[in-house]
């Protein structure tokens, strides 16, 4: 499908750990997930190596604020407000 060295020539500040994953990863994950088309293939290394700093990051950071995270993720609004109700309730209740 890909090789190490095709992504490391696509990706060149790529960590070589990540790029022999993700070489890895794709022959056992992509007909599983539908990638099995070039054109989907380039989406998806497009897609992940933009959310990955280049394949140089594998975990997120989580520095967000509650408004933030309200902003970018609507639903977490939901939770905010139950977890609001909640700590109101163990207030009345002391």
């Amino acid at each position: 499908m890909i090789t190490e060295e095709q992504i490391k020539h696509g990706y060149p500040n790529s960590k070589p750990e990540v790029v022999k994953a993700l070489a890895g990863s794709l022959e056992i994950f992509a007909e599983k997930y539908g990638i099995n088309t070039p054109l989907r293939l380039a989406h998806f290394l497009a897609q992940t190596a933009h959310e990955s700093g280049g394949f140089r990051l594998v975990e997120e950071n989580l520095n967000y604020s509650a408004d933030g995270l309200t902003k970018i993720f609507p639903s977490i609004l939901k939770i905010k407000i139950l977890m609001s109700m909640q700590d109101n309730q163990k207030r009345l209740q002391t």
